[in-house]
């Protein structure tokens, strides 16, 4: 599907007025998808904090920004994407990667997969606004409109303001790089003396202190809380902005469902959404149940009773 896109995207020698969109790449049910992905992974995010559950969504966020990233950039590198086009798929794929909370529960490999995608989105959100407009150019258009609580020049102030949101989107992105190094060092350098004390045979069982963790919970929580409504904030911020400034812009063939190939991501975004919920029902069912099952009462107990009862 992505080389199909970079090959039509390859034929337009030149944009016109209006844009024609490219479906394959940020069409209704493709973003209708990363929407509902982006509201899964914020339940199973809460969910594997309150209710203890393994947090397996954000792998496959992971992966799935992966592969669109890759298409964007080879779109910006060969210059096949206008700026009007390539400022909503950045914010986007930037918000999606954010939402990805549950980073300690992925495995090595993806972690590092997550630190390089949530640098190098925070590399491209820096040079986009600073440069990359300027090299993708304006489209055929009058002016390039973009939506921040109205409708707004993508030129002018809107362009100024987001440069310094860049600056410290680069200081935060500069800072987690090296608590990444630092975190993923460190990992590394445990899991080395692990493996050489095991060999050697003096490795003990893993202690855990569930005091501390225990009493930690309630603080937790309310942290939890305070983030998930900012981050909710954040994401709706940026669907709002995704979805005007492809309206305003009158950017076509990037808002119907007819496509069959609109359905794919959408369906297996619902899919997800459901087996969340569907886990995490579950398991609350399953801890109402275990909390309501009757003490266990011994044998002899038992074999009293009935003999009282028959007599």
């Amino acid at each position: 599907m992505f080389n199909d896109t970079l090959t039509t995207l390859a034929e337009r020698a030149e944009f016109s007025c209006p844009v024609e969109g490219q479906p394959d790449l940020y069409g209704l049910g493709i973003r209708i998808g990363i929407y509902i992905q982006m509201l899964a992974v914020q339940i199973s995010g809460l969910l594997s904090i309150v209710l203890r559950q393994d947090d397996y969504l954000g792998e496959s966020v992971v992966l799935f920004i992966l592969a669109v990233g890759s298409v964007l950039i080879k779109l910006i590198v060969h210059k096949q994407i206008l700026a009007v086009e390539a400022a909503p798929m950045v914010a986007l794929l930037l918000a999606q990667v954010s939402v990805c909370r549950a980073v300690s529960q992925m495995g090595f490999v993806v972690g590092v997969i997550f630190a390089v995608e949530f640098c190098g989105l925070s590399s491209l959100f820096v040079w986009f606004w600073w440069h990359g407009m300027d090299v993708l150019g304006r489209s055929p258009c009058a002016d390039d409109k973009a939506f921040f609580f109205a409708k707004v020049s993508l030129w002018g102030w809107f362009r100024t303001m987001n440069k310094v949101f860049a600056i410290f989107t680069a200081i935060a992105a500069g800072m987690m790089a090296i608590m990444y190094i630092f975190g993923y060092t460190v990992v590394s350098v445990q899991y080395l003396l692990y493996w050489y004390q095991r060999l050697r045979g003096r490795v003990g069982p893993l202690e855990q202190n569930n005091g501390d963790q225990n009493s930690d919970m309630n603080d937790r929580d309310w942290k939890v809380d305070i983030q998930s409504a900012f981050e909710i904030s954040i994401n709706i911020g940026v669907i709002a902005f995704v979805e005007m400034t492809l309206k305003w812009n009158n950017i076509t063939n990037v808002h119907s469902l007819r496509d069959p190939g609109q359905f794919m991501p959408l369906m297996i975004s619902l899919a997800q959404l459901v087996a969340i919920i569907y886990q995490g029902v579950s398991r609350v069912a399953h801890m109402a149940a275990t909390e309501d099952e009757p003490p266990a009462y011994d044998n002899h107990d038992g074999a009293g009773q009935n003999d009282v009862e028959l007599k």
